[in-house]
């Protein structure tokens, strides 16, 4: 005699009164109450362009507007909308933010490699993304205090000790660049890197900053001389010049007539230097002195350097010409 597991009803445990099941043993519940037993729902078959939140069962255009993309999916996007899945981040966030943690932990050197090897491929995407979305990302507060920096940042106060800092009508913190003394609104990570190379020494180069706009179409940083620039860099030749300010050259240049002092060439015939006639290392009160700067060809500035005492290794002699 076996119960059945619906009815309770008694019964022989035999094939008349029960089914087989896979495996050859007899089900649990009886034959009349499998009989009656109610069909299961349908799946509703959605409108063509639409898709059914497996959530919240609401028919929904399939697009990235209401759906996240998810390749393994046949269709491409994500089971649930995004309004569900945004209610179920908000109600697990602390465990969610837990297991990201942990995975970051556990996976540091695979993220690094990761990282490092598709590195030029996710600068595309991220240029492409604030290209695209440049309004948006302007307008949105949220977004806002993330990229740009806010005047009332808790770094402000540590960045006026090495840069002149200001507020505009946004109340976002602006700095002037380093090459044309133009004021814009830094990012997060510029003034992060900035204070780490003044304050800790760590990084590489001071991290300076760059509007990356100029009049002539070039960036800042590609004009400035001294952006990643090393003291010698792989290469360097003896015969390199020591460039100075731009605004200095361009004083000793004009004064001269752009014209070597020495061979009488102009600029249309080589590349023209400008020398300090007194070491800047020695005298460092006359590097900027007009005076003490003379405008010199390649060959020249060349040929004076290699005079005994007076290379760019050693600055023994006083006065070069």
């Amino acid at each position: 005699m076996k119960t059945c597991s619906k009815c309770d009803k008694l019964l022989p445990n035999t094939s008349k009164y029960f089914y087989f099941a896979r495996g050859g043993k007899l089900m649990a519940s009886c034959k009349s109450c499998q009989n009656n037993r109610v069909p299961a729902k349908k799946k509703p078959i959605p409108v063509e362009g639409y898709k059914f939140c497996s959530l919240c069962k609401i028919e929904l255009p399939r697009t990235s507007y209401f759906f996240h993309r998810k390749t393994n999916e046949k269709d491409g996007f994500n089971c649930q909308c995004k309004k569900c899945v945004g209610q179920y981040y908000i109600l697990n966030k602390d465990r969610i933010d837990q297991q990201q943690s942990d995975y970051r932990i556990k996976n540091r050197e695979k993220i690094k490699r990761y990282f490092h090897k598709n590195k030029e491929l996710l600068n595309k995407k991220a240029l492409k993304y604030y290209q695209k979305n440049s309004v948006f990302l302007l307008n949105n507060k949220k977004i806002q205090s993330r990229s740009l920096y806010a005047f009332n940042g808790v770094h402000t106060e540590r960045l006026s000790k090495y840069e002149k800092v200001h507020k505009n009508q946004k109340g976002l913190l602006e700095v002037c660049c380093a090459y044309c003394g133009r004021r814009f609104v830094p990012t997060y990570d510029q003034v992060i890197r900035r204070l780490r190379s003044c304050e800790a020494d760590y990084g590489h180069g001071s991290n300076r900053f760059y509007c990356n706009n100029s009049q002539d179409g070039d960036g800042c940083r590609e004009s400035c001389p001294t952006f990643n620039q090393d003291k010698y860099p792989k290469g360097f030749k003896v015969a390199t010049s020591r460039e100075v300010s731009p605004e200095f050259r361009q004083i000793v240049l004009e004064r001269d007539d752009y014209t070597c002092q020495k061979c009488h060439k102009t600029l249309d015939d080589t590349t023209l230097h400008v020398h300090h006639i007194k070491g800047a290392i020695q005298d460092k009160m006359q590097s900027n002195d007009i005076d003490n700067a003379i405008t010199l060809c390649k060959l020249c500035h060349k040929e004076v350097h290699s005079k005994p005492g007076c290379s760019y290794y050693d600055y023994r002699q006083k006065e070069c010409a």
